[in-house]
């Protein structure tokens, strides 16, 4: 993104012609199937956190809250590992998208622009519940790790490791298995969601 946040679709041509997505915006929603659903969110740098896509948030989780898998990605991070809890664009995210995430019970977001690792525990209200959502990131694969916050007086934070890692996300009938795995191979972090047929959706 030429110029950094807050910036026109215009000066992002290289996202663009990398990353074609459906339509013209850098936000969109994919479905596979009626199983799994896909938001794919710009949090300020093309598109605004507030207004039109957050409206895009409200109905396409509407459209797609019978499907059984859930998740959301993006950029800059609701609950951050590194960084303060009190930036800007965290707060505008907690406070116009973690609602709707919340209402139409997703299952997981991806975040990142950390560059550490970390898992939060179910949240909803901006407070542990175990019928919350999980927060799963911060985009350490190809850059230096970055240090975290501590993880016994930051209370959004179930693990957090200052390392480089991908997550790899198992799905089927019975539940989503979060595995994250440092660049050795090795699985430094694994998290389990049973899957409940008669609760689990949005009803």
């Amino acid at each position: 993104m030429i110029g950094g946040w807050h910036q026109s679709p215009e000066k992002a041509s290289y996202f663009y012609r990398l990353f074609r997505l459906p339509g013209q915006d850098s936000f969109t929603q994919i479905n596979f199937g009626n199983y799994l659903s896909l938001l794919i969110l710009d949090t300020s740098h093309a598109h605004e956190v507030t207004g039109i896509q957050t409206r895009f948030v409200k109905s396409a989780m509407r459209k797609s809250k019978k499907f059984p898998h859930r998740f959301a990605i993006y950029h800059a991070t609701a609950y951050p590992s590194h960084r303060k809890y009190g930036k800007k664009i965290s707060r505008l995210i907690r406070k116009n998208w973690c609602p709707l995430f919340e209402k139409y019970h997703l299952h997981a977001a991806f975040e990142h622009h950390e560059h550490s690792y970390k898992r939060t525990p179910p949240i909803s209200n901006e407070a542990i519940d175990e019928n919350g959502v999980i927060y799963i990131g911060d985009g350490a694969w190809g850059a230096a790790p970055r240090s975290v916050h501590s993880i016994e007086t930051t209370w959004y934070l179930a693990h957090a490791a200052s390392v480089q890692h991908c997550v790899m996300v198992s799905i089927n009938e019975e539940q989503r298995l979060y595995e994250a795995y440092d660049v050795s191979g090795k699985i430094i972090d694994s998290y389990k969601q049973v899957i409940h047929p008669y609760n689990d959706t949005f009803n």
